[in-house]
């Protein structure tokens, strides 16, 4: 009978425990690079559909109530004086 110390490091040098590191990386890379992108995207499109729900140019923030196209950055409106995220 072998000590116990001996056949845990044996267990964990065989070739099951590689078979599962790859997985649980790949899932782990994934679900983190999910999170960093949702921190990285998330307040762009907040500050642009506050912009739009405020009534000014997403782009630049210029007041464009009334009006087809932003005077300041040339971008288009959806809607004159409304312009939706």
């Amino acid at each position: 009978m072998r000590p116990p110390l001996l056949q845990y490091t044996l267990w964990f040098s065989s070739d099951r425990r590689w078979s599962l590191l790859p997985l649980g990386t790949i899932i782990n890379t994934l679900f983190y690079a999910a999170i960093l992108f949702v921190l990285w995207i998330a307040p762009g499109v907040l500050i642009r559909w506050n912009r739009a729900r405020r009534g000014l140019c997403r782009h630049c923030a210029y007041n464009i109530t009334g009006v087809a196209v932003c005077p300041e950055c040339g971008t288009a409106t959806t809607k004159p004086g409304n312009c939706t995220p």
